[in-house]
């Protein structure tokens, strides 16, 4: 149902562009339409924590899964990989870039803020990943931590299949999910989850949104649409491209969200397990026993990686960027895992039963994530590289 509702829904979402149907906030259509796409092509692609066909369905229509916050923090996205000139404020300053949709969301903010919802749980989660990239971590810390909070006020932290009303409370009519509430759920919960996690080892903060183990909304997103769209750079016509020509490739969306979900429980694991404040071990066998445990972890996953999301930049085809970050996230994981050990590290006090492998095994994380960055600057440059894929460079550039 809701595969064939996607189909559907990304031919009406041409339809409905054409016939000027989507309420734009006063944008320029042909501005927008080329904003939208990039955010589609690109950013959207790793986390999947947006829900395409319902947000440009009700973009359309004003139905609930869109709102002006959504669109202007899609739009925001989209201007910082654009680079066009007449986005910026001052005209040759990339900093002013998609500024002005920026300003706007600001506006909305207080009339957004009096209630919680889907679209505006996906709005800071957009907005405050793209304020990261852009350096203002303050400001994306705090928008990411309102959805945070508005997916509690919504309770699409629970999954009400799992839950049991008291036989003490007034009967009250039956909860049922449509399709397309579920799947929401699972995208935003997961997304956001990710989003946490990956942004706790940027900021060096213990993860905000929690899980309440056998009570969280199901894992598996049900619309499998995306796996085997093919993947293209999306090009400007109005700006010529320094991205080489690229042979088109699955972008394998689903399966590749999949695996970075793993990591992102992985990366729970590693922030409590060593780099909680006053972390203390009973013994170096304690320590080492808690590293060889986050060790199977990792080997499991690398052994488990479909065979279609596996990459060598040796002899592969260059996979779309987003199938990057799963294998930049799994060498950064092992330098984090090994790196408080060394004798810069701050468990350094800790006994080890040898440096020099330890050492070894950050550096050739290290030169795998260099390896790896090397290949995706051939492809597509580092101008569109996302803090995710920033921040694996930034700990291999700490090792070497």
């Amino acid at each position: 149902e809701l595969f064939a509702n996607t189909a559907r829904q990304l031919q009406l979402e041409q339809l409905s562009s054409w016939q000027a149907k989507w309420d734009l906030d006063g944008v320029d259509p042909q501005t927008a339409n080329h904003l939208l796409n990039l955010y589609w092509n690109h950013q959207y692609n790793t986390y999947l924590c947006v829900y395409r066909p319902a947000v440009m369905e009700s973009l359309a229509t004003g139905g609930p899964y869109s709102n002006k916050l959504l669109l202007h923090a899609m739009l925001h996205n989209g201007a910082l990989q654009s680079g066009r000139e007449d986005l910026m404020d001052v005209p040759g300053d990339p900093q002013t870039l998609g500024s002005r949709f920026f300003r706007r969301f600001e506006e909305l903010l207080p009339s957004s803020m009096r209630t919680s919802s889907i679209a505006s749980i996906s709005a800071f989660i957009v907005m405050g990943s793209s304020l990261l990239t852009r350096g203002y971590q303050t400001l994306g810390w705090l928008y990411c931590g309102i959805s945070y909070r508005m997916i509690s006020d919504l309770g699409l932290d629970i999954n009400p299949a799992k839950v049991q009303t008291s036989s003490l409370l007034a009967k009250e009519p039956e909860y049922s999910q449509t399709a397309i509430d579920s799947e929401l759920q699972r995208r935003v919960f997961w997304g956001s989850y990710m989003n946490d996690r990956f942004n706790s080892l940027y900021f060096g903060r213990p993860p905000s949104l929690h899980v309440i183990q056998g009570f969280e909304p199901d894992r598996e997103i049900l619309d499998a649409y995306d796996e085997m769209d093919l993947w293209s750079p999306c090009l400007d016509s109005f700006r010529p491209s320094s991205i080489p020509v690229y042979t088109p490739l699955p972008k394998y969306n689903v399966s590749n969200r999949n695996s970075l979900l793993v990591l992102a429980d992985i990366t729970s694991d590693i922030i409590d397990k060593f780099y909680k404040p006053g972390l203390e071990f009973s013994s170096p066998e304690a320590a080492w026993k808690q590293v060889h445990e986050v060790q199977k972890m990792l080997d499991e996953w690398s052994s488990s990686l479909p065979a279609h999301l596996q990459y060598d930049p040796e002899k592969d085809l260059t996979p779309p960027p987003h199938r990057f970050y799963p294998h930049t996230t799994y060498h950064t994981l092992h330098i984090l895992l090994y790196r408080p050990f060394l004798p810069e590290g701050h468990l350094r006090k800790i006994e080890s039963p040898s440096q020099p492998e330890i050492r070894q095994r950050c550096v050739s994380a290290a030169l795998h994530i260099y390896s790896l960055a090397q290949s995706y600057r051939a492809s597509f440059t580092l101008r569109r590289a996302p803090y995710l894929f920033s921040y694996a460079l930034f700990s291999a550039a700490t090792v070497i």
